[in-house]
């Protein structure tokens, strides 16, 4: 083709710019928006995809989990009344839980987990169907074993040897269970509640309080099974020293030791070995261990020269630490543990053996029941015998004559263990342990008596005042004294403490003109008529403060172990009351039901 055919080419406008300059680069469109809409709706789509996943599994999990419910009723009164028959409705509740877990499980769960609000949501319900499940599927298998095996007929004591067997049959176990349900708790109470839709927040609240409950009796149980085999010699004979306790004349946990016995454990026997009375110890020309300044201004150096001063502290392990290191000086021998027990504690256990009789050191015989033994040793012995070295002997007799009905076999089984819970919960029974590991356990069953500022409770904190009494005389006269103790409802701050008044009332039960009538070392170093003269100690909680009331008598504020103490002397005359009020603030987050421990009295209260 010619050239001149050619299209001809239209010449450049003229430019500045020079000749080799390069083209201007060719304009794009912007498509970012595009993408981004499009990620954006990818998003929402993969996220609504997921809701809905995750929505239908939430419903199947729900269901599954209120079949689990529905038939733990069933499986409880099985377990109760006919354990062997349980094992089929377990395996609908452990069909129940797999399925309910397996239903909050997945990619999908775990991407809806990233999403804001139901991620909140998603990852409660797989916390609770996750512990639903380990609960359904390692504790709920052991309770049937446990219950066939630990009947209170099986343990009882025959011929004074407890059988230790179906403890250690299911210590393992039981262990194991309660390490489960431990966990659970902690998991189930660590949920965010904020972001939760309601029936989800209730639902997790509910649950949390149920593992309370059976944190509580796990607990409670995997101590006992650590506990008593070990301390009752399975593992090796071991010495325990039985402090005798007078109530007449008020210590902070009950009343004087007017005897030690000392007991030897082995393979489950129980044996009384020797006693001896209070005045066999001391007085120390000085304490028989270190006392802190704590201790020396509460107490005075009285609580480490005699026996029957190691628990005007309310600190049990430290007077398990005193009565201890006593003994050793006295006997030259070593306990591992250390038990008290008070008058209304033995007469508590008697509804369950029996009367017993013993010979008194005069030769006459006597008869305890469980309607005279708590008044005839803490009123009667005073009238009939003079010396106190007899009273002492007495106090050690009644003990033996007790813990050798206990020990024969011839109590009723249920009645014993009801005896024993009920002296347990009133604080009339305390142990303490060498063993810190032993005492832990202890501590967590709630027999140690150690100062506790607060404790779990539930599935909050709860704050825990102490109201203990010492008596500044050595008279008998706290036979006639009634305590009680009380809380005014509460207001909780923001940051979880609580403010609340204790009143503290001390009733004198003496009429007026009957201290004339009474022996004399009754009312020792008291007014003539009667009059009641006593050190009140009430005890903040954990971080807390205490304020007394600004009309009653004089007093001061210390402290004792990190927790505020007020300190005061109260007089009390014959058929008079005496009300103290204190202001409590507990500690921070503090914010279940406020709890007391109170001296136990000479009354069963």
């Amino acid at each position: 083709m010619p050239p001149e055919d050619l299209p001809e080419t239209p010449s450049p406008e003229p430019t500045d710019e020079p000749a080799d300059a390069a083209p201007p680069a060719p304009k794009h469109r912007r498509r970012w928006p595009w993408i981004t809409l499009a990620s954006v709706l990818a998003l929402l789509i993969a996220g609504a995809i997921t809701g809905y996943l995750v929505y239908q599994d939430g419903m199947r999990a729900r269901d599954a989990l209120q079949v689990a419910a529905s038939a733990l009723p069933q499986v409880a009164e099985q377990i109760r009344n006919d354990p062997e028959q349980a094992d089929v409705s377990i395996d609908a509740v452990q069909e129940a839980a797999h399925v309910a877990a397996a239903a909050t499980a997945g990619s999908h769960w775990t991407i809806a987990g990233w999403l804001p609000w139901i991620g909140d949501n998603t990852r409660a319900m797989q916390t609770i169907t996750s512990a639903v499940d380990r609960i359904a599927t390692e504790v709920l298998p052991q309770l049937p074993a446990v219950v066939h095996t630990v009947t209170p007929d099986r343990l009882a004591p025959k011929d004074g040897k407890l059988n230790l067997a179906p403890l250690l049959e299911v210590r393992d176990g039981v262990v194991a269970a309660d390490r489960v349900v431990g966990q659970a708790f902690t998991d189930v109470s660590a949920i965010p509640r904020g972001n939760l839709i309601a029936q989800l927040a209730d639902a997790t609240d509910r649950l949390q309080a149920e593992l309370a409950e059976a944190r509580e009796l796990t607990s409670a149980a995997s101590s006992a099974v650590q506990l008593l085999p070990a301390m009752l010699g399975a593992d090796g004979p071991r010495n325990w020293l039985l402090l005798a306790q007078n109530n007449a004349e008020l210590r902070s946990t009950g009343g004087i030791p007017g005897a030690a016995i000392l007991l030897h454990a082995d393979a489950g026997k129980l044996g009384i070995v020797k006693q001896r009375s209070s005045g066999d110890f001391g007085p120390y020309k000085q304490p028989i261990l270190p006392l802190t300044d704590d201790e020396l201004r509460l107490f005075g150096v009285h609580l480490g020269l005699f026996l029957q001063d190691v628990n005007l502290t309310p600190d049990f392990p430290r007077t398990g630490e005193l009565v201890r290191a006593m003994w050793a000086e006295a006997d030259g021998g070593d306990v591992q543990n250390v038990l008290s027990l008070d008058p209304v504690a033995l007469q508590t256990m008697l509804r369950a053996t029996g009367p017993v009789e013993f010979t008194d050191p005069n030769g006459a015989k006597i008869t305890l029941t469980s309607e005279n033994t708590a008044s005839f040793l803490m009123s009667e012995v005073y009238a009939k015998y003079g010396s106190p070295e007899v009273q002492d002997a007495v106090f050690a007799l009644a003990a033996r004559a007790v813990l050798k009905q206990l020990m024969s076999g011839d109590a009723d089984a249920g009645a014993l263990l009801g005896a024993f819970t009920e002296v347990v919960d009133r604080g009339r029974l305390l142990v303490w342990s060498a063993n810190p590991a032993e005492q832990a356990l202890l501590e967590a069953a709630g027999v140690s008596g150690a100062l506790r500022g607060s404790i779990a409770a539930d599935e909050a904190v709860a704050p825990v005042v102490g109201v203990f009494l010492n008596l500044t005389t050595a008279s008998k006269m706290g036979y006639y004294l009634d305590t009680t103790a009380e809380v005014s409802p509460a207001t909780t701050n923001p940051d979880g403490r609580q403010e609340f008044d204790v009143r503290v009332r001390i009733t004198s039960t003496l009429k007026p003109g009957q201290a004339e009538h009474l022996p004399a070392h009754v009312i020792e170093g008291n007014a003539l008529d009667g009059t009641n003269r006593l050190n009140l100690f009430v005890y903040a909680p954990t971080e807390g403060t205490i304020t007394p009331g600004t009309d009653q008598p004089a007093g001061f504020v210390s402290q004792h172990n990190g927790l505020g103490v007020a300190a005061q002397t109260v007089t009390i005359a014959p058929a008079k009351t005496e009300e103290l009020t204190f202001h409590i603030v507990s500690g921070p987050d503090q914010t279940a039901e406020p709890r007391l421990r109170i001296t136990p009295g000479a009354r069963n209260t």
